[in-house]
C-alpha cells in the first residue's frame, strides 16, 4: 500500500490491508491498496461541498466507475446524482425516507430523483440505512461481466431483507426505487433500474461498450503509422 500522509495522520500497513488514524485537523490524504485496486481520498480540508469533492477525487483519479456514499439524507443524494449524470459512471444511493412508501408523495426522496430523469442513479430503499444495501447490490453486479447478469432476483451478502407491504414496494417500484424483500423465501432485490426507468445492467452494458470501442480505435491509430481518411480506412476503423 501507498500512503502519502499529512500532519497529524499516522498509518499501519499490515501485509495487503492498512489502518489510517486522523488525530487532528487534516489536509488532503490518499491511500491507495495496490493489490485490491481500492483507493480512497479524503478531501476534507475546508468545506467545499460534496459535488467539489466528487471532483477533487475525479481530479486525483478518474479510473473508476462505481459511486456509493455513506451519507442516506435527500439532499446528499440529490446532489451526488447531479453530478455523476454527466459523467460514464453509475452511483447506487440507499435512502430510508418513508414518504417513499406514500404513492401520493411528490416530494420525497425517489419521486424527486425520478422526476429529474437521472439515468446513472440506481436508488435503493431500505429502512435500515446501516446494512449499506447500495454497497451489497453495487459491489456483486460489478464484479459480475457486464452484459452477464441483471440487477434483480440475486442475493446480497450480510444485508438482511426489509418487510413492506404490497402497497409500500409496489410506490416504491413506481417511483424507480429498488426493494430489498423476502420473494419466494428469499431475500432478493427487484426493481434495478435508475431513477430515469431504465434497466442498470443496460446502462452498464452499453457503458462498458463504448469503452471497448475507444479502446479499440486508440489501439488501432496508436499502433499504426498512419489510418488514411479514405473509405478504406474508414473500414479499418469499422472492423
Amino acid at each position: 500500500a501507498l500512503v502519502d500522509e499529512a500532519p497529524g495522520v499516522s498509518a499501519v500497513v499490515v501485509g495487503d490491508a492498512f489502518e489510517v488514524a486522523a488525530t487532528s485537523e487534516m489536509g488532503l490524504v490518499r491511500i491507495i491498496d495496490r493489490s485490491r485496486e481500492l483507493a480512497i481520498l479524503d478531501v476534507s480540508e475546508g468545506d467545499a461541498g460534496l459535488a467539489a469533492d466528487l471532483s477533487a477525487i475525479e481530479t486525483d483519479d478518474s479510473d473508476w466507475y462505481g459511486l456509493i456514499l455513506d451519507a442516506a439524507n435527500k439532499a446528499a443524494i440529490e446532489t451526488a446524482a447531479g453530478w455523476i449524470e454527466t459523467r460514464r459512471k453509475m452511483y447506487v444511493a440507499r435512502t430510508n425516507d418513508s414518504d417513499c412508501t406514500d404513492p401520493l408523495s411528490t416530494t420525497d426522496t425517489l419521486a424527486s430523483l425520478q422526476a429529474s430523469g437521472y439515468a446513472r442513479t440506481v436508488p435503493c430503499f431500505h429502512m435500515e440505512p446501516g446494512e449499506f444495501m447500495d454497497a451489497g447490490l453495487l459491489s456483486g453486479r460489478l464484479t459480475a461481466a457486464p452484459g452477464s447478469d441483471t440487477w434483480v432476483f440475486k442475493g446480497i451478502d450480510t444485508v438482511r431483507a426489509y418487510r413492506l407491504t404490497t402497497a409500500e414496494e409496489k410506490a416504491i417500484l413506481d417511483k424507480n426505487g429498488t426493494t430489498f424483500t423476502v420473494i419466494a423465501g428469499m431475500p432478493m432485490p427487484k426493481g434495478g433500474k435508475p431513477s430515469s426507468g431504465e434497466w442498470a445492467d443496460t446502462t452498464r452494458g452499453i457503458d462498458w461498450l463504448i469503452a471497448r470501442i475507444q479502446e479499440s480505435v486508440i489501439f488501432l491509430l496508436r499502433n499504426n503509422p498512419k489510418i488514411a481518411y479514405t473509405d478504406a480506412g474508414v473500414d479499418v476503423i469499422r472492423s
